[in-house]
């Protein structure tokens, strides 16, 4: 890790089109819910085709811009334990992922999700005897509070169990983002391929026995491509030049668009409870993502760090 220096004439152009190509990540990664509702496939099928078109957008791009050494697949799966467990972590959020917007209204899932940084905060606090400032805890408080208040409002159990399984996948994304600042050197772009490749060989059984429309085909593209492996190469590079905290909050730009797009499409309309609730736990991450930068200024004297770790 390394300060963040502050855009200068020389850097600025380059701090600038990592904001853009963080944005652009988290707009592809807004599209999720949509696709998924696009979609007639069922979930396995669904998983193994992203999964494919992930690891092949993944693969073109190393091919592309890495050396090429680093080009064969035991170099590329080559992660180490705690890069293994991330994957297997990503495996698992996103079949819970898939399986909980299939259950339940896309503004759920991605507000649920939204909870992530600080449920890895209460994670840390117990694995790696972190203390928690008071204002984390009230963060947490308010936002499990509108999360619970969001839930309440979920009618019928096939949504509630949606809301659930949102929750556990949020609690499970926790690991990884716990892992990754206690080994900085875990590469997320190599964590994703392999979580892709196991997602595949995990769903191919049933994939490969089930026939998909070339409509479908071409929104898994879509869902694979961009939505999954391009939004992950865009972010890892984006992330290097932009202070975390910064990311942190333009990432929140998702729980604003992902509503917004089915809304849009296919007039799909949060309830009341989701709103109200939603809108707090919104709220509640925005002012404490800007208290966080705020307070690191003000004790070290610079900018926040940046994350230079190789995603």
């Amino acid at each position: 890790m390394s300060q963040f220096s502050p855009p200068t004439i020389s850097n600025r152009g380059r701090y600038l089109r990592s904001i853009g190509l963080i944005v652009c990540a988290v707009a592809l990664w807004s599209t999720g819910g949509l696709l998924i509702r696009l979609i007639t496939a069922d979930e396995l099928t669904t998983l193994f085709w992203r999964s494919i078109f992930a690891i092949t957008f993944i693969f073109l791009y190393l091919l592309l811009f890495r050396s090429h050494n680093q080009l064969t697949f035991r170099a590329i799966l080559n992660v180490g334990l705690p890069g293994l467990i991330v994957a297997l972590c990503f495996t698992a959020d996103a079949i819970l992922c898939i399986y909980a917007f299939e259950r339940t209204s896309v503004a759920n899932v991605v507000i649920i999700f939204a909870t992530t940084p600080l449920v890895a905060s209460l994670l840390a606090s117990v694995v790696l005897h972190e203390s928690l400032s008071r204002t984390t805890w009230l963060a947490i408080t308010c936002t499990f509070g509108g999360v619970l208040w969001m839930v309440t409002g979920s009618t019928g159990e096939t949504s509630l169990f949606g809301d659930l399984l949102a929750l556990l996948a949020a609690i499970l994304f926790a690991v990884p983002i716990i892992l990754l600042r206690r080994f900085p050197g875990i590469n997320v772009v190599k964590a994703v391929f392999l979580s892709a490749c196991l997602t595949a060989l995990t769903c191919a059984p049933v994939a490969l026995t089930t026939k998909i429309t070339f409509d479908d085909l071409y929104l898994l593209l879509l869902f694979g491509a961009f939505e999954y492996g391009g939004a992950t190469v865009l972010f890892s590079i984006g992330v290097k030049h932009v202070p975390i905290a910064q990311s942190t909050l333009l990432g929140l730009l998702e729980i604003v668009l992902a509503p917004l797009w089915v809304w849009w499409i296919l007039a799909e309309t949060p309830s009341t409870k989701t709103v109200t609730g939603g809108s707090v736990v919104l709220l509640t991450l925005l002012i404490y993502t800007i208290y966080a930068i705020r307070e690191e200024v003000k004790t070290s004297g610079e900018p926040l760090k940046k994350n230079t770790q190789d995603r």
